[in-house]
């Protein structure tokens, strides 16, 4: 994934975070599936609202159920 973005940001806006619990983000008090698709609602609309998704593993079913709960993901791989 790390040569992912790079080569996908020659071509439209990039946007990659860590995870709660993971990587450098260290909300891990009261940990719920839930607050990880608030957290793909909130890049949506920071995107300007509206965004295409690439997921992997976990990432991949969190952004399938955020598609299932209609926001505006125009594109899911």
């Amino acid at each position: 994934m790390p040569k992912l973005g790079p080569l996908l940001s020659e071509h439209c806006t990039v946007i990659t975070y860590d995870r709660r619990a993971r990587g450098e983000s260290g909300d891990t008090h009261c940990y719920a599936v839930e607050r990880e698709i608030e957290d793909i609602n909130a890049l949506i609309n920071i995107a300007g609202g509206s965004a295409c998704f690439f997921g992997i593993s976990s990432g991949t079913i969190l952004c399938l159920q955020a598609a299932a709960r209609g926001f505006n993901i125009t594109q899911l791989v």
